[in-house]
């Protein structure tokens, strides 16, 4: 080993290796200084003590922090101790700045987290479900402040039908984890619930240290309905949130997750739909042509079918021809019988047998009294015979 020759890159390999396995999660505590935020959002600073410093990258500091000045602030950073290999420095990658006074919660939480991590509390087999639909829900929050609105809100606008059952307690404070204990043991009696959300808004690591309280997490672990967890910001975590079936980033996302826009569902029934008819129509189509390609490949490929065809044509016309004809047949007949009526009914003789008779002299017939005068004698012809009579 003695006579080994490394290579630089090499060595920093082996101590990168060391470093990772040793120091992957770590706290320190120090006083920021050359505090710097590039464009990407990364922030770059050196941590120091009477003593010593070390160079710090906190990656997407922007998006996951308040972004206020930390320039000379003493903290305590969690964080994994590596190195930059190409440049050889060591350097620690921080994924939390605890302000002072807080390092110690944050210690206790760290703790606490990886004992209950440890008993399996946080494994995802032991999630349960949430219902696709819900129409019963309870919720543990406080009455005052924005939350409960929010919540409100959100509810009334996608999903009014929904009946909520709630439980008004506080969420800040020494004895909060108890009152919640309380308002989800509650909510747990009543089998009819779908599922129940434990909410409250951002605040400090003070404010939420009720949420990670162990009692409480156990509460959680053992709900018979399943839990959604909505205490804090998008950036806030806490026990509650690892133990909870699922985690919302905001109250106000906790309401979306157990409602169904109505609107939406509609929208998308009617777009299903729609797709539906489409693609039966082009089907039929798809089908029809392919069976009409089948169909002339096969006529062009079989003579005798094509024959047989016009055969069966023929007969199809011979046979409805003889229905057309006959019909046509029975309507002249219909024609004829109703003209003979009206023929039969202008007959004289049909005319004379409804009271009406013909006058003549000298064998003309008499159409006005101009054509007679008196002492000319004239014949009357009725229905059932004729007289002589002689104008006086």
């Amino acid at each position: 080993m003695e006579n080994t020759v490394f290579t630089v890159t090499q060595i920093n390999n082996q101590l990168n290796s060391i470093l990772k396995k040793h120091f992957k999660k770590i706290f320190i505590k120090g006083e920021i200084s050359l505090f710097k935020v590039y464009p990407s959002g990364h922030a770059y600073f050196t941590l120091r003590d009477n003593n010593s410093e070390i160079s710090c990258v906190y990656f997407n500091y922007t998006s996951n922090s308040s972004n206020i000045a930390l320039e000379n602030t003493k903290v305590t950073l969690s964080a994994k101790l590596s190195m930059y290999v190409s440049k050889g420095k060591i350097q620690l990658y921080v994924d939390k700045i605890i302000h002072s006074g807080e390092g110690d919660l944050w210690l206790k939480y760290s703790e606490l987290k990886k004992k209950l991590d440890k008993e399996g509390l946080f494994n995802l087999e032991h999630k349960k479900k949430l219902p696709l639909i819900c129409n019963r829900i309870g919720l543990i929050t406080s009455s005052k402040g924005a939350v409960i609105q929010d919540i409100l809100n959100i509810i009334n606008r996608r999903a009014p039908y929904l009946e909520i059952f709630f439980c008004d307690t506080i969420v800040q404070g020494e004895n909060a984890s108890k009152f919640i204990i309380e308002s989800l043991k509650k909510l747990n009696s009543n089998k009819s619930l779908d599922l129940i959300i434990i909410a409250r808004g951002g605040g400090s690591i003070e404010d939420l240290m009720c949420f990670n309280d162990e009692l409480l997490v156990r509460e959680i672990f053992n709900s018979f309905h399943p839990v959604i967890s909505a205490v804090g910001h998008e950036t806030d975590f806490t026990l509650c949130d690892f133990v909870s079936d699922k985690r919302a980033s905001t109250p106000s996302e906790a309401a979306e997750i157990c409602t169904l826009d109505l609107n939406s569902i509609l929208i998308n029934i009617n777009e299903i739909l729609q797709n539906i008819y489409i693609n039966i129509i082009n089907e039929i189509d798809t089908t029809k042509n392919a069976l009409n390609k089948y169909y002339y490949r096969t006529i062009s490929k079989n003579p005798e079918l094509r024959i047989s065809e016009y055969k069966n044509n023929i007969d199809y016309f011979i046979n409805n021809s003889s229905y057309f004809i006959m019909d046509k047949i029975k309507s002249y007949n219909n024609n004829i019988l109703l003209n003979d009526k009206l023929l039969n009914n202008l007959n004289v003789k049909s005319i004379m047998k409804r009271g009406f008779g013909i006058i003549r002299k000298n064998n003309k017939i008499i159409k006005s009294v101009k054509n007679i005068n008196k002492g000319d004698e004239v014949i009357f012809d009725l229905n059932d015979g004729s007289a002589k009579s002689k104008i006086i």
